[in-house]
């Protein structure tokens, strides 16, 4: 199950805290409330399509497929680096700190 799925004590309960405590991190985050945080999420993921498909085809050598798979990863950790808001990620370290 997704977040956005999810109601407020469910992700409590998953991250081993008070459905009090994921409302609190929401805002201190900058969402409004847990609600636009889940509808956020709820966009990004599904205006997002999967961009690193490693090209595996029959026929490729154990040796291929492992290049593939391997650049196919370093290419999305590259890219979510790049896409990262720094500032809210600061935001994020402090609040769990």
């Amino acid at each position: 199950m997704s977040i956005p799925e999810l109601k407020v004590a469910e992700l409590g309960k998953k991250a081993g805290v008070a459905g009090s405590a994921v409302i609190r991190f929401c805002k201190k985050i900058g969402f409004m409330s847990f609600a636009d945080m889940k509808l956020r999420v709820a966009v990004e993921l599904t205006s997002q399509e999967y961009p690193y498909s490693p090209g595996v085809h029959k026929g490729d050598s154990v040796e291929t497929v492992a290049d593939k798979v391997f650049a196919s990863g370093v290419k999305a950790l590259r890219d979510t680096s790049k896409m990262l808001d720094k500032t809210v990620l600061a935001r994020l370290v402090e609040a769990v700190s």
